[in-house]
């Protein structure tokens, strides 16, 4: 994860977090140790709000970020949600 996507995660994560979203943050900062092509984020809420419920799976990506094959298929799959900015991962949420 290169330091633009971290910055981006950050703000993703307190801007969730700051309308009552539950952010499990998978990736760390060093050397992401999960399967190839599991999401940044696992986020969920609880439907007060929002026209979405449930869990949704996060990308954070910078403007010019490349997918893995495995995120692809994901995204194509309509399981994982790919964000470049804490306005995409509101709406992804909304």
């Amino acid at each position: 994860m290169s330091k633009c996507e971290r910055e981006i995660q950050r703000e993703i994560v307190a801007a969730l977090r700051t309308i009552g979203c539950v952010v499990l943050v998978t990736s760390t900062y060093k050397s992401a140790r999960n399967t190839r092509g599991t999401p940044d984020l696992f986020v969920f809420n609880d439907g007060a709000g929002f026209n979405r419920r449930g869990w949704i799976g996060l990308e954070c990506k910078s403007g010019t970020g490349p997918l893995t094959a495995e995120q692809k298929r994901l995204v194509y799959a309509g399981m994982v949600t790919v964000v470049r900015s804490a306005e995409d991962a509101l709406k992804a949420v909304r």
